[in-house]
């Protein structure tokens, strides 16, 4: 509903970039989680914060400018030990930054459906039907 009310761009662009901007996403695409449910337990827990605020919603829409940071409670906890060593090769996307001795990223552009894994047109098509 919400990527088809907006106006002035594409519905699967849209859509893509409310996807991808959740703030589960945004953890799994870091890196911090391998898996996309372990990175919405990891919110739900209260691990992570925004902008210095700490959220509990997997869902929570991030913008341009939001910083997403691990609470400095959990920083000690088994899940962000070694670090260093687990991204040392992983690539983050390219609207992300992550500063991995703070564990904190950035959100520096909208996400941007560069590697084309799904056609969202298809899917759109399909469920307008």
């Amino acid at each position: 509903k919400h990527a088809t009310a907006k106006r002035g761009a594409p519905v699967a662009v849209t859509l893509y970039e409310q996807l991808e901007s959740r703030l589960d996403n945004t953890v799994f695409r870091l890196g911090l989680a391998h898996t996309r449910a372990l990175a919405r337990q990891m919110v739900s827990h209260g691990h992570f914060t925004v902008n210095g605020t700490k959220v509990t919603i997997p869902s929570y829409a991030l913008k341009i400018g939001d910083v997403v940071a691990a609470r400095e409670g959990s920083k000690k906890s088994v899940l962000f030990t070694d670090l260093d060593k687990k991204l040392k090769t992983y690539k983050w996307p390219d609207w992300l930054t992550l500063d991995i001795a703070k564990i904190e990223a950035k959100i520096v552009n909208k996400p941007k459906n560069t590697e084309a894994f799904l056609n969202w047109n298809a899917v759109l098509e399909f469920y307008s039907r």
